[in-house]
């Protein structure tokens, strides 16, 4: 505590300075009689000057820090408390009011920053309840793409939902986008919320109506597997990337998400994309383990058809950490991106868009669901949810307290697999996977 306040003087000032940067676990504190609520401190290699005050808004003690002595006078530091004391005087907190001031002028752009640097370190972390790799890519590209150009210099307390409105309609053509971009900025608000950076209730984007979204995503039916086969194969004769024809034949086989095999466009902590490798695989054993989901950490359990075609493909010089997709710069570093290919791919099936939905990459997941709940005539329906990793999002009390047994899952693994490579024309015979050219 303080001893009685004196009026102090500049040597008063430079002689704390002096002893707390001679010793920096030295702490000291006074009281500037001239000045009633102004203390200074000298603690840490520097003496700072702050106001004590009792907030007339919640009755207790608070500190406002004036600034650090050298960068500010005595003077000048007795002039700002005379100001707190008027406002304090007027029932206005001063922390109050100077937080107010910082949130009414934050911009959209600063905002947006806060929220990907906190998403990315959430989404780094890996135990985050908030927060994965493929969202934070996904809320990355939408919000500098899509709403910092238009809005970016905006404040975030002047936005209102007519703007918010405006920009989401002038995505014409994108509704599924648009909607995306909506949730992305809508998460913004939601972050400063939190952090109580702005009022509670203050989303703009919380009473913007949504695009209705035709053309729903579909399966691809049998017979565009097997026309799909047929193309995979013709690319594999003309020397198309090995590795993005393995994603695609991994991806049908085993329903997993595209990001989960290759990466989701975020770094791991070496610096590289993640992506499935060669580690992450137990053969023996027919499982994969998942270190990023949608849904967090998973083991999958792989049909026989998968494990025979990584078999295949596994070259006799991989390395643990090589990925099981590489792209041209090196083993350890995964391919990026499949869209060029899987164009392709699409229009030599005569894979297309119809009434019933769109057909792209991830459609493949579809068509794993599609064929796991009909095969052996409905049988292993209630193990499809299982096998592509869906998580709960109502888990009964009972659920909480079962233990997962891959065994369980694997007679289900090897029919759904086994009968999507026969419509893709992988297997000449049950059970044997041909060898994949990318294998040593």
């Amino acid at each position: 505590m303080p001893r009685k306040a004196t009026k102090l003087f500049k040597a008063d000032l430079d002689k704390m300075r002096r002893r707390a940067q001679k010793d920096p676990d030295h702490s000291e504190t006074r009281a500037d009689g001239a000045a009633p609520g102004l203390y200074v401190q000298g603690r840490r290699g520097a003496v700072t000057l702050y106001y004590r005050y009792l907030s007339p808004v919640t009755g207790t003690r608070r500190r406002l820090d004036i600034g650090e002595y050298g960068l500010i006078t005595l003077d000048s530091a007795r002039g700002e408390a005379g100001e707190l004391r008027k406002l304090v005087a007027a029932g206005v907190d001063p922390l109050e009011a100077r937080a107010e001031e910082e949130r009414a002028a934050l911009t959209l752009r600063e905002a947006v920053a806060l929220y990907l640097d906190d998403l990315r370190e959430r989404a780094e972390s890996g135990t985050a309840k908030r927060g994965k790799r493929s969202g934070y890519a996904s809320a990355k590209r939408r919000l500098e793409h899509n709403v910092l150009p238009k809005l970016g210099s905006r404040k975030v307390l002047d936005l209102t939902s007519e703007d918010v409105r405006r920009l989401h309609r002038g995505m014409k053509g994108r509704p599924a986008e648009a909607n995306r971009t909506l949730t992305a900025l809508s998460a913004v608000y939601g972050f400063l919320d939190r952090r109580e950076l702005i009022p509670a209730g203050t989303n703009p984007a919380r009473y913007v109506d949504r695009h209705r979204e035709p053309g729903t995503r579909r399966a691809l039916t049998a017979e565009e597997l097997q026309r799909l086969g047929e193309a995979l194969r013709e690319a594999e004769a003309e020397g198309v990337n090995p590795s993005a024809l393995l994603a695609i034949r991994l991806l049908a086989l085993t329903g997993m998400r595209s990001g989960e095999v290759l990466g989701h466009g975020m770094k791991d902590r070496r610096g590289d994309r993640e992506g499935l490798r060669w580690a992450d695989l137990d053969l023996d054993r027919a499982l994969a383990h998942l270190r990023d989901t949608k849904t967090g950490k998973q083991t999958r359990v792989l049909g026989a058809a998968a494990v025979e075609l990584l078999r295949a493909a596994r070259p006799e010089n991989a390395e643990p950490d090589h990925c099981i997709t590489p792209g041209s710069v090196a083993a350890d570093r995964p391919l990026v991106g499949l869209a060029k290919i899987r164009a392709r791919l699409w229009k030599a099936a005569g894979i297309e868009a119809t009434a019933e939905g769109r057909a792209d990459l991830h459609s493949l997941r579809h068509s794993f669901a599609s064929v796991g709940v009909h095969v052996a005539h409905g049988r292993y329906a209630g193990h499809v949810s299982a096998l592509l990793g869906h998580g709960y999002t109502r888990r009964a009390i009972t659920e909480r307290y079962i233990t997962g047994n891959p065994e369980a899952l694997r007679p289900a693994a090897d029919a759904v697999a086994g009968e999507l490579a026969r419509l893709l024309g992988l297997a000449d015979e049950p059970g044997r996977v041909l060898r994949h050219p990318a294998a040593g």
